[in-house]
């Protein structure tokens, strides 16, 4: 066991004196590391400026080479930061003692989990096995777009949309367990975004200019109305019975909880609510709004199994809660639904082929921050799909949706649905993901003989052309 103490610069040489003889490596910084040689390291923060530590613990959760190894802070910052170490506020006996079964257990693992390029599940795995008694559990954040935040993976992926789109395939995959149901949290369903503007209107013309008006119910022929078409005088007169309503409870009574819409008139017992997206203008019913659930995870045995083995033995999917399939799955579906064809003519289908790309080169960290993003696009265009629709993703940049019983036009609303994510969708520096598609109709263009491997290499050399012909 190796401890690495950051301290400030100022004060190098009192902390210098105070572990005097404690085997305590001090440094002022990562640069005094090398982040290849750390697997036997604790790293403890003594800086008492919240700004430094933050800065500190990001580089070293977000780097594979040291994101796994146990961290701890001398002095508690609050949240969130509190949440991205292992404990605060401990002796160096306590960080001893704390960090001992997390560098044991992080020993039996190999080397792949600590490599610069290790891969993102590998670490979300090893980080919950290094530590048995944690499960992820979210951070609320209310100025989060998600609501809620998973703090600690967030520092370690670098972005939202990639720890859920990375927690949901880990779920699928049954390496992750979902435990408590944290929340739930409605969202836009163009968009995701969280800040909506819940309105009410009228059911008539939908004009929000209502109003909530106490109304008078005539006991005497049961006429309702608003209380100034009743008025006469300084008594109340029925419009319809003309009767003069003097006594409260004989003649007449109070009818509460009704509304009267300033634009058509149209008087109704409850308005209708419509959420409008205050990141993208959309407008959308309630009901369609797009629910997400927030669990804490904990890892399963399967999840250790996959671990040891690196991930080298992916499961096989079948059908999942996000109707996310493996390609072999995707595959053997677009067979099985070619076989029908060719028994049933009247049986449809459509296959949408979507290659994901960019218009021009950038540095490494620009690469990073596209691959998050198309991640992040391809987890979203899963969520908005049918019920019924298959996706599998063939490759990093090679999306495919399968569409059954869905012919000419009707395939038109996913398309819809996926041109209004890619909209929205923004790389490094603001570049926008490009998206091209191609499009597979059965059963007026199947080719007798043709296999689901043979039309899919089909398709996607028709892709792959004409994107690379719309770049030069």
């Amino acid at each position: 066991m190796k401890l690495i103490c950051f301290v400030p610069q100022e004060d190098l040489a009192s902390y210098t004196e105070e572990y005097a003889g404690e085997n305590v490596q001090l440094c002022t910084g990562v640069d005094d590391i090398s982040f290849d040689e750390q697997r036997e390291s604790v790293f403890i923060l003594a800086h008492n400026n919240g700004k430094a530590a933050a800065r500190l613990v990001h580089i070293l959760r977000q780097d594979p080479r040291t994101g796994l190894q146990p961290l701890y802070s001398m002095k508690s910052f609050g949240k969130p930061l509190d949440l991205l170490t292992d404990g605060v506020e401990l002796s160096l006996e306590e960080v001893r003692s704390e960090a001992e079964l997390i560098l044991y257990r992080l020993a039996e693992l190999s080397a792949s989990v600590f490599h610069v390029d290790a891969s993102d599940y590998l670490r979300i795995l090893a980080l919950l096995y290094s530590r048995p008694d944690k499960q992820l559990v979210p951070h609320r954040v209310w100025l989060d777009e998600y609501a809620y935040a998973y703090t600690l993976l967030e520092a370690m992926l670098g972005s939202a949309h990639l720890v859920a789109a990375r927690l949901a395939t880990l779920c699928e995959w049954n390496y992750l367990q979902r435990r408590d149901l944290i929340d739930r949290t409605s969202h836009c369903p163009v968009c995701s975004s969280l800040q909506l503007n819940l309105v009410d209107h009228c059911p008539r013309c939908k004009g929000t200019d209502i109003e909530e008006a106490p109304f008078v119910h005539c006991l005497l022929c049961g006429h309702v109305g608003t209380e100034e078409s009743f008025a006469s005088g300084e008594n109340l007169q029925c419009s319809q019975c003309k009767s003069v309503l003097r006594q409260i409870k004989t003649d007449y009574d109070w009818v509460q909880g009704s509304f009267i819409c300033h634009s058509c008139g149209n008087t109704f017992g409850q308005p209708e609510a419509q959420a409008h997206c205050l990141r993208c203008n959309n407008q959308a019913q309630v009901e369609r709004l797009l629910v997400r659930q927030i669990y804490n995870y904990a890892l399963t045995e399967a999840g250790v199994t996959a671990l040891k083995s690196d991930l080298s033995l992916y499961p096989s999917l079948g059908l999942n809660e996000n109707n996310v399939v493996s390609p072999h799955f995707f595959i053997n579906m677009i067979n099985w639904l070619l076989d029908f064809c060719a028994r049933n003519t009247c049986e449809t289908f459509t296959a949408i082929g979507i290659r994901l790309h960019f218009t021009s080169q950038t540095n490494t960290d620009a690469n990073r921050a596209r691959m998050e993003l198309l991640d992040t696009f391809v987890y979203r265009v899963s969520q908005h799909i049918r019920k019924v629709d298959l996706l599998s993703r063939f490759q990093q940049d090679m999306v495919w949706l399968l569409l059954p019983q869905t012919g000419k036009p009707h395939f038109q609303v996913v398309l819809d649905r996926i041109e209004a994510l890619q909209k929205v969708h923004c790389g490094f520096n603001g570049e926008h993901l490009q998206c091209a598609t191609v499009l597979f109709h059965a059963p007026e263009e199947i080719i007798p003989g043709e296999t689901s491997s043979l039309l899919l290499n089909r398709l996607e050399k028709q892709l792959r052309s004409r994107t690379e012909a719309e770049g030069k």
